[in-house]
């Protein structure tokens, strides 16, 4: 319900709900608000009470104003109209006034929901306040232990105090510790310098290594257009490639056909020469004949010269003449009769 709103609905209640100590604060300021919204709603009951009496006093003289027209019989038109007029403006103050009253029911309501509301909010503080004071006192009591802690440290560091280096050790440290620390200083100015020039180089290399990059990206560009114009000759050359391989297919199929013509010549060359072979055999036995024939003839000239001789020189027989009959030497003529052999030569391959 809206008394209970900002109270944990389920679970034990707070412990400020139970706890006088923490509970009077709120109470009292809870009845005060009361108090101001009791005084409030007071007023607005007697400003309605005022308003009632008002409009009961204007029904009187509404009925009054009618019974002295009942009781005058009539009236004109003009007062007709005044008291048209009349009534209307005194329907729009009852208008009014039941609108101010309904706007005072309505204030009247909100208030007491915004108290409601404000009483849940400080429920709410008070929750919150308590848990603050809460873990306030937490730290509170850490705070103490530190302080403990502190003085103990103190007491020790007091102790070991006395025990401490002299002013003049202490200030030779101190001086030495000092020059140690300006040599520092020293070189980690020089370091910081020396780093300072390599930013700047770097720098410089990082600018140059821009322009690089800026050049080659360029070089890319260029490269991209002659890799775009080299694949263009590479398509290119692969159709020409193409033509070639179907042209090297034809040479291919011409050699082949070259082939066997070739084949078919070697196959009558080979036969032309057993021709020829049997062709020269034949001459040769034919020379042998012709050389065996002459040197019979010459045989046969040479033994009738013998015989001529013979019969030329002188002799005791008697001459008687011996005829001798001339048997000349006829060379039986043996022709060699060449077989023809026509061969027919293939037509070459049209290439």
């Amino acid at each position: 319900s809206s008394r209970t709103h900002g109270l944990p609905l389920k679970g034990s209640a707070p412990p400020w709900l139970l706890d006088m100590k923490y509970l009077s604060p709120l109470l009292l300021a809870y009845e005060d608000r009361l108090t101001e919204k009791d005084a409030l709603l007071q007023a607005s009951e007697e400003e309605l009470r005022r308003f009632r009496v008002r409009v009961e006093e204007v029904v009187q003289e509404n009925q009054k104003l009618h019974q002295d027209l009942k009781q005058t019989g009539g009236v004109s038109h003009k007062e007709w109209r005044q008291l048209q007029e009349q009534a209307r403006l005194v329907l729009q103050e009852n208008q009014v006034l039941i609108e101010q009253l309904e706007v005072q029911h309505t204030k009247a309501k909100d208030s007491h929901g915004r108290h409601l509301t404000e009483v849940s909010k400080v429920c709410k503080q008070l929750m919150l306040l308590e848990a603050e004071k809460q873990r306030l006192e937490g730290e509170l009591e850490v705070t103490r232990r530190e302080l403990h802690t502190l003085q103990t440290d103190h007491l020790q560091a007091r102790c070991s105090l006395e025990n401490a280096v002299s002013w003049d050790e202490h200030h030779a440290i101190a001086t030495k510790l000092k020059r140690q620390l300006e040599a520092d200083s020293g070189r980690q100015q020089t370091e910081l310098e020396e780093l300072q020039q390599r930013v700047t180089g770097l720098q410089t290399e990082k600018n140059s290594l821009l322009l690089d990059k800026t050049n080659l990206a360029a070089d890319i560009k260029s490269l991209e257009t002659d890799l775009e114009v080299s694949r263009h000759a590479n398509r290119k050359a692969q159709r020409r490639i193409g033509l070639l391989k179907q042209q090297v297919d034809d040479s291919l199929e011409k050699e082949m056909r070259a082939h066997h013509y070739l084949s078919s010549i070697v196959a009558l060359a080979e036969k032309t020469t057993q021709e020829r072979d049997q062709l020269v055999y034949m001459a040769s036995s034919l020379e042998q004949d012709k050389q065996g024939v002459i040197s019979r003839i010459v045989e046969d000239t040479v033994r009738l010269g013998k015989l001529q001789e013979k019969v030329k020189s002188p002799a005791t027989i008697p001459e008687s003449p011996a005829t001798i009959p001339e048997s000349p030497a006829t060379i039986p003529e043996s022709p060699a009769t060449i077989p023809e052999s026509p061969t027919t030569i293939p037509e070459p391959p049209t290439l």
